[in-house]
């Protein structure tokens, strides 16, 4: 199955949920994943799981990135050289 940058929980679509999990990630809720999904935070191949910006960690601003790109708007941070949201990402 095709990764998504943005899917963070690996369900094959970017939603809210991603959103709603990059925030209880963040705050050490627990959260549901597709089996063998790496988790919002961990290293997965050069970058962070749900590191939208590309500033070392997953957080509110990653979480905002979503809402933006669900929107139709402009990431409202710098994303920097990070893989945009919607790309596909390299198998691990």
């Amino acid at each position: 199955a095709t990764l998504l940058q943005g899917d963070n929980d690996c369900d094959g679509e970017i939603d809210e949920q991603d959103a709603l999990k990059t925030l209880m990630a963040r705050l050490l809720f627990a959260y549901s994943r597709t089996g063998g999904c790496t988790s919002i935070g961990d290293l997965y191949i050069d970058e962070l799981w749900g590191d939208l910006d590309c500033d070392g960690d997953a957080d509110e601003f990653d979480a905002l990135i979503l809402f933006a790109y669900l929107a139709g708007l402009p990431p409202p941070v710098d994303v920097g050289v990070c893989t945009p949201v919607g790309q596909a990402l390299p198998a691990n």
